[in-house]
């Protein structure tokens, strides 16, 4: 075969070299693409835990400031047995305001916790519902949301709060912990239980219901 002038060696590819580049090329892709998806899912699962974690620590912070100062915490109540109810009445308030009352609400079906306050009257204005944290699930199936901890046992009513926070990628946070109220005492009338059914014989802040 005559080559013409000016024909150089690489005036084009064959076939076979088209497609040798175009699998080196996938390759490479593919290494890439893999690298990206590897950081992306990193930074989504960082970015759920952290998140997680900031409703963890802002339920406990709020537990204990709330808990703290309750003269009266009702024994947790659950209702259709998927949200548990618990209410305390916090009497240590700034002057001139009324008596405090807190309701908390876990509800396993969408794993939401809120709380929501009134002032302790015969008709309150009731507050609405605010969610403190979202996609949690309690710790096992026979360890419940809340847990009452009677001041007949600890000469000061508590509450145990054990709750994990899900994360789309698996990992999660948890808050375990026990708050005491410092103004009960072993006369506090929610603090008894004499017909065994699980409510405080004597309830406090019962007025805006079980929702």
């Amino acid at each position: 075969m005559r080559r013409l002038p000016g024909d150089r060696d690489d005036a084009g590819v064959t076939l076979v070299e088209l497609v040798v580049a175009m699998s080196v090329f996938l390759v490479v892709l593919s290494v890439v693409m893999g690298a990206v998806v590897s950081s992306t899912r990193t930074v989504v699962s960082a970015t759920a835990v952290a998140e997680s974690a900031d409703q963890t620590q802002r339920a406990y912070r709020r537990f204990d400031r709330e808990v703290r100062y309750a003269d009266a915490v009702n024994r947790p109540t659950t209702v259709s047995g998927t949200k548990q109810y618990v209410e305390l009445r916090t009497s240590a308030v700034a002057v001139g305001q009324p008596v405090r009352c807190t309701q908390w609400r876990y509800d396993s079906v969408d794993g939401t916790l809120a709380v929501r306050t009134w002032p302790d009257a015969t008709t309150p204005a009731v507050g609405a519902w605010t969610t403190v944290a979202a996609r949690l699930r309690t710790g096992s199936a026979a360890l419940p949301a809340f847990t009452f901890l009677p001041a007949a046992t600890n000469q000061r009513q508590g509450l145990r709060v054990v709750l994990q926070g899900s994360t789309t990628a698996g990992r999660s946070t948890s808050l375990d912990a026990t708050f005491m109220a410092r103004n009960t005492t072993t006369a506090t009338a929610t603090d008894l239980d004499n017909n065994n059914d699980g409510a405080s014989d004597t309830q406090v802040c019962t007025q805006a219901g079980r929702p």
